[in-house]
């Protein structure tokens, strides 16, 4: 048989393997039991080959699934590799081998044509409580595993077509609401039997060496796709720093640090640097750390051809073991998704850096997984609302992004649960949902605008878990944008308004009351370039949409609105006084950088700079370069240090690209000046009172 098959079969034996996953896809959503699932579709599926790269996924499933899937077979095929036979299908849901968070369960079915194995059809479902301490298994303040629910090494769940009744049984005895975790594990199997009835109509129709050549060659051909345009990147090394809000149980912010080094076609990304592991549930493992940073570099280098694991053989990465990017039993990990957008935001700061030309703003930076959880003693049944209100989508150097919209990775996950599905299903009301005014990321041009959301409690035992992040530090503009704005989650009782936790986006357990207003608000990822090079009739658009205030029109834009329409010669005249204000430093190239015990880069300012730039001890600022991502660090003062300017070691000269004595923009970074108490931030009274 010829080792170069017809490109022709190859293009549809690519689309037969595509549509195989759409349609196991589809077969889980009708299927299933939870709205979690059937509203929702946290979910994904897709055909891995025999050593475990990817061969297909749709365009209707979630990347950081689809990746972790891949990740996640190794430690099966090291267990069971050499045993396997027709019929078996694998479970598994371990987080520091392959795994995301424990909520996410996994399925793998060998697929054998003549004994050998050629494809495996996977599925991986978020079920809505796996057990552990709380409702929905999740919260924003775990300090272990064990509070997080049922942790599942690799196991044969359907051994030669028999189910292991003994495993099933002692599973679903540790999780609530068993019947619809239970539905949703069938729909699961039937949905890795439909992949499997399809591949083997495809193989009976071409040929088991003709699909398996196709196979073959699509993983080679995706390899040297992205090999060609790495070569188009200037080779060297590049190099950002990103925060965290906090541990979970301690507002210690959270350090990534991540090198990017081009050689030849390959990519390698070392992580070395980044924060230890930690008591708290800020913690991720290996899998969706490498696939955070795998989607910025697809989406960025190759983002029209469809996705397999052939693109994932370039790149190397270096994840320091025992640390927050590849942690240890017993780590807390509900944070994982959370870690999963800051890497990716990370990366695309690295990006904006190598191809300035296409930058792009940072992610939203968190997931926003907020629970309301009841319990009906009548019918001895918990309830679990479990949304993730969508910000908006981060700019390019070509367009704004989109409002209220999923992540670029996201598939077809919806922006909020249906209305009518909640409040049919839980003791709640929906109240309103609406557009986040002033919620975007500005800049010439701004990202989308976020999504803010009203739900009134009508049970008397219910309970809030929340886990998200950039409460605290905010999302970063790239190319001269400005900083973002807060996502948060609050509570309004009798009015007034009520702290669920002294971190803001870590809650576990809060106890809500009836008639309590749960209010959640998502902002939006970055812009990109300076704002007061935005178009004034853009502005004004957003205005008039009531998406933009004319307050923040004319403190961020510069932009004068009067009477419905722009004030020409008030606006230019603004523009000149807001650039006016911008502080520049001269930067001098120290030995070292300075950091503290936390992993927190500090710069050492002279009391005279910190005066004019208005900065506190421990402030955090950034430098805010023309390319790329802004350097952000906390402020010391020091009078040894020389007035106007700062010492930055090699690293920070790696991520900001400067010469010894350039001039640099500086500025203080607006954070939560008091993160114990929400009423302290300054947006809060509008947020927790007059939407109240």
């Amino acid at each position: 048989m010829s080792t170069t098959p017809d490109p022709i079969t190859v293009e549809v034996v690519q689309g037969s393997f595509i549509t195989t996953v759409r349609n196991m896809r589809a077969t889980l959503i009708r299927t299933s039991f939870a709205p979690i699932l059937y509203d929702t579709r946290d979910l994904s599926c897709a055909l891995l080959s025999p050593t475990g790269e990817l061969v297909a996924m749709s365009e209707g499933d979630f990347s950081g699934h689809v990746f972790s899937l891949q990740v996640g077979l190794t430690p099966i095929l090291q267990k069971f590799g050499g045993r396997m036979k027709p019929g078996d299908v694998y479970m598994f849901n371990d987080p520091y081998t392959g795994g995301t968070h424990l909520n996410d369960i996994a399925f793998y079915k060998p697929h054998f044509i003549d004994g050998e194995i050629i494809l495996f059809e996977t599925v991986r479902a978020h079920w809505s409580d796996v057990g552990g301490a709380n409702p929905g298994s999740f919260s924003g303040q775990d300090t272990e595993i064990y509070q997080e629910g049922v942790r599942i090494p690799p196991v044969k769940l359907v051994n030669q077509g028999e189910l292991n009744q003994d495993l099933w049984d002692i599973l679903f005895a540790n999780v609530r609401i068993a019947d619809e975790q239970e539905g949703n594990a069938l729909a699961m199997l039937d949905s890795v039997r439909v992949g499997d009835a399809q591949i083997n109509e495809l193989c009976d129709k071409y040929g088991t060496d003709v699909v398996e050549l196709c196979r073959d060659t699509l993983l080679d051909r995706a390899e040297q796709t992205l090999k060609d345009e790495i070569k188009k990147l200037e080779p060297g090394e590049y190099y950002v720093e990103h925060y965290c809000d906090s541990t979970g149980i301690t507002p210690d912010p959270v350090a990534l640090r991540i090198r990017m080094t081009v050689k030849d076609d390959t990519l390698s990304f070392d992580f070395t640097g980044s924060a230890d592991e930690f008591e708290g549930p800020m913690n991720i493992g290996p899998a969706v750390t490498q696939a955070g940073a795998f989607v910025v570099v697809k989406a960025w280098l190759d983002p029209d051809t469809p996705v397999n694991g052939g693109t994932f053989r370039p790149i190397d990465f270096i994840l320091p073991e025992g640390s927050v990017v590849n942690c240890n039993p017993p780590r807390a990990v509900a944070g994982v998704w959370e870690l999963y957008r800051k890497i990716q935001s990370a990366v695309s700061g690295i990006f904006s850096q190598v191809q300035a030309e296409n930058a792009g703003g940072g992610a939203m930076e968190t997931i926003n997984h907020i629970y309301i959880t009841s319990y009906d003693p009548v019918a001895a049944r918990h309830h679990i609302l479990y949304e993730y209100p969508q910000g908006g989508f981060p700019a390019t150097s070509r367009s704004d992004g989109t409002t209220g919209s999923p992540s670029y990775d996201g598939g077809d996950v919806p922006s909020i649960y249906p209305v009518e599905s909640s409040e049919q299903r839980q003791p709640l009301r929906i109240e309103s949902t609406e557009v986040t005014c002033d919620g975007e990321g500005a800049g010439e041009f701004r990202s989308g605008f976020g999504i803010t959301q009203r739900i009134r409690v009508l049970s008397d035992n219910s309970q809030l878990n929340v886990m998200s992040d950039a409460s605290v530090i905010p999302h970063w503009g790239v190319a001269g944008a400005a900083e973002g704005g807060f996502n948060a989650c609050g509570v309004i009782r009798n009015g007034k308004s009520v702290e669920p936790s002294s971190l803001p986006g870590k809650v576990r357990s809060f106890p809500l009351q009836r008639d309590d207003l749960v209010i959640m608000r998502a902002t939006a990822g970055g812009g990109v370039g300076d704002p007061l090079q935005r178009d004034p009739e853009r502005v004004l658009q957003d205005v008039s949409l009531k998406y933009v205030s004319e307050a923040r029109a004319r403190d961020v834009y510069g932009v004068i609105v009067k009477n419905g329409g722009i004030d020409t010669a008030a606006t230019e005249n603004r523009r000149k006084e807001l650039a006016a204000t911008r502080e520049t430093i001269k930067i001098s190239l120290a030995k070292e950088d300075v950091y503290d015990h936390r992993g927190c880069r500090l710069t050492s300012l002279n009391p005279a700079d910190a005066k004019r730039l208005n900065l506190k001890e421990d402030d955090m600022l950034e430098f805010v370069p023309a390319i790329g991502a802004p350097l952000r660090s906390w402020v010391k003062i020091s009078k040894s240090v020389k007035a106007g300017t700062v010492d930055l070691g090699p690293l920070a000269q790696l991520a900001l690209k400067f010469d010894d004595a350039d001039e640099m923009r500086i500025r203080a970074l607006k954070t939560a000046p008091d993160i114990s108490h929400y009423n302290a931030r300054k947006d809060y009274p509008e947020l927790l009172s007059n939407l109240g």
